[in-house]
């Protein structure tokens, strides 16, 4: 991932932030370009990407195993993750020859 990436990465996330905070603007959701409509719709659960394995130093989870919530960005290259609350420092990846052990 070069950082024309990064950067269109960054951009959709800013936007959905900046959408967000919006809503309770006055008139904002009639300038928006006219919106699909769902008809007969529900919600479903969906997978999405986590980064798991031993944390250390979570401000609010014990050290050892470890889950996180929707991952938005990772690198090795930087060494770094990032889910929507937080950034987590990437150590040693797990290799497919110690998964078998």
């Amino acid at each position: 991932m070069d950082n024309s990436d990064y950067s269109e990465i960054a951009a959709r996330l800013r936007g959905l932030a900046d959408d967000l905070a919006k809503l309770r603007v006055p008139g904002y959701l009639e300038s928006v370009a006219p919106l699909p409509t769902v008809m007969e719709w529900y919600l479903t659960p969906r997978e999405v990407l986590t980064l798991r394995g031993h944390v250390v130093g979570h401000p609010s989870v014990s050290d050892g195993p470890f889950e996180s919530s929707q991952l938005f960005f990772a690198s090795q290259e930087f060494g770094l993750a990032r889910t929507l609350s937080r950034w987590y420092r990437l150590g040693t990846p797990l290799t497919v020859a110690s998964r078998r052990h």
